[in-house]
């Protein structure tokens, strides 16, 4: 059986793909705050998932008799890892090598996930839907876009009665529905105000951003435009 050291960074191998799919869904897909226990059954899942997967196409390689001959024996260093590892003088960079390429393996296979690349898409979303949580924002600039198509021109409503159109240039991606966010237009920005005068951004770039924060927007219409060919 492994030491506690061992039992340690087996622990730190097998989880780090879902670390791994975590980090990247909060860093580039606005999620929901979730509770420990969730987060940490999502990690599971994951390092679950991307680990058997990796495993068994390793063992179908091991089929092959030039892999494996020079394979890994992942069962006697799970049982033996001092006497496996110290056979040889060069064992131990023997099995960090082999170690560090399964892990490269997993996590890469865990970040597809987590990019939804390809078909991993769907399965993406049926094992970690918890971590999919978006704002309307996110659905209506981002996710909602249709094929080929790109946000074409943004209109916020404002309480006041006035509007403010103009090109999308960022919006807060924060999935709360809280009035503590903020939207950016990007010139040219028309602005109507309630009495009906107009106010048209300079031409010269003058003004190149106008920022709307959502305690001020009543309403938000988007249209978008297909891609040129």
């Amino acid at each position: 059986m492994p030491g506690s050291l061992a039992g340690l960074l087996i622990a730190v191998f097998v989880l780090l793909p879902g670390y791994v799919h975590y980090s990247l869904r909060r860093r580039l897909f606005p999620t929901r705050q979730l509770s420990r226990t969730v987060e940490a059954a999502g990690f599971i899942v994951v390092a679950a998932v991307t680990n058997t997967t990796v495993l068994v196409l390793y063992g179908l390689a091991r089929l092959l008799p030039p892999i494996g001959e020079h394979s890994l024996d992942l069962s006697r260093l799970m049982r033996e890892p001092a006497a496996y590892i110290l056979l040889d003088d060069s064992r131990l960079l023997y099995v960090a090598a082999w170690l560090i390429g399964l892990v490269l393996c997993t996590s890469s296979l865990s970040a597809a996930f987590a990019l939804e690349l390809g078909p991993l898409k769907h399965v993406s979303r049926v094992l970690t839907p918890t971590l999919t949580e978006t704002s309307g924002w996110y659905q209506v600039f981002v996710a909602g876009v249709p094929k080929d198509s790109s946000v074409s021109f943004v209109i916020c409503e404002l309480h006041d009665g006035s509007y403010i159109s103009g090109d999308l240039a960022w919006f807060n991606t924060d999935p709360e529905e809280g009035a503590d966010r903020d939207i950016v237009l990007a010139t040219p920005f028309l602005i109507r105000y309630p009495d009906g005068n107009t106010f048209q951004s300079p031409a010269d770039g003058y003004l190149p951003r106008v920022l709307v924060s959502a305690r001020d927007i009543k309403r938000i219409y988007v249209s978008y435009i297909a891609d040129q060919q």
